[in-house]
């Protein structure tokens, strides 16, 4: 007997956003005989990625259908850990050359090229925000609508957190962006595009979706110009764990904002094509 389908996506839509809600229904339906007892061997299988994702959705799954305590009890039963990447994993994931800045670079370049130019200037905005795919769409959305209510205008600041239903999730969070008046205008010519609209038009070119590339660009040029980690972290919605970040570390966030748009500057000459 299967779950009622139709009452676990309401479920989900009520916690989620739409992008996680669909990922983790899609999940749901191809393992949920895990909560049966069934299918475990596939799930151990799985690569570490993945295995996070199918845990996720069963313990979604589990609580819309009542039997949580039953699901910890097969995690534990198993040894199944909510674990991050192990370090060899990490490792790899560094030293990657397929993906590494400049494969990310000419993947950005490519795509922008190929799309026409509301989709492309999605692209530009998402990687001189750092911002999450959805997010990138909200945060759109939102300076063509409500301007005056996201950004402050005498530090030149999108205020994420004014909006938590979009930006402060349980696991991804949004607090500001810096922009500047050429950011500002991406988004303002940018296409009022969905992620799944986003996604066509790119496999209908030929190319991949990698919108994650945007914000890992994001992050890697600002460090590899000298912008310290704990104030990408926090422009990426990541409050440091260390003790220095959380006790010590202090910024001049007036005189870092200048650095940090200066860099952004550079960064936007060198992924924005030629007119």
């Amino acid at each position: 007997m299967q779950p009622d389908w139709n009452g676990f996506r309401q479920y989900l839509n009520n916690i989620q956003n739409p992008k996680v809600a669909n990922d983790t229904l899609r999940y749901a339906r191809q393992h949920y005989r895990i909560l049966w007892g069934e299918g475990m061997e596939e799930l151990l299988q799985l690569s570490q990625g993945k295995q996070r994702h199918v845990m996720k959705a069963m313990s979604s799954l589990s609580k819309y259908l009542g039997c949580y305590n039953h699901w910890k009890e097969i995690r534990e039963g198993y040894q199944l850990k909510w674990s991050q990447q192990d370090s060899l994993e990490l490792f790899h994931n560094i030293i990657d050359n397929e993906h590494n800045y400049s494969a990310m670079i000419e993947w950005l370049k490519e795509a922008c090229a190929k799309s026409p130019k509301s989709y492309a200037d999605i692209l530009i905005y998402a990687t001189l925000t750092g911002l999450r795919a959805q997010e990138v769409i909200d945060s759109i959305r939102l300076i063509k609508t409500t301007p005056e209510n996201y950004l402050k205008k005498d530090s030149m600041i999108l205020e994420h957190y004014r909006y938590p239903n979009l930006f402060i999730r349980r696991t991804k969070k949004a607090y500001v962006s810096i922009v500047s008046e050429d950011i500002l205008q991406l988004a303002k010519t940018a296409g009022n595009h969905s992620y799944m609209a986003i996604r066509m038009a790119l496999e209908e070119r030929g190319m991949a979706t990698n919108m994650k590339y945007c914000r890992k660009i994001f992050s890697t040029y600002l460090r590899m110009n000298g912008i310290e980690s704990e104030l990408i972290d926090l422009l990426q919605g990541r409050i440091p764990k260390t003790v220095f970040a959380r006790h010590y570390f202090r910024p001049d966030f007036e005189k870092d904002m200048v650095r940090i748009r200066n860099v952004l500057e550079k960064l936007k000459g060198e992924i924005t094509l030629p007119a």
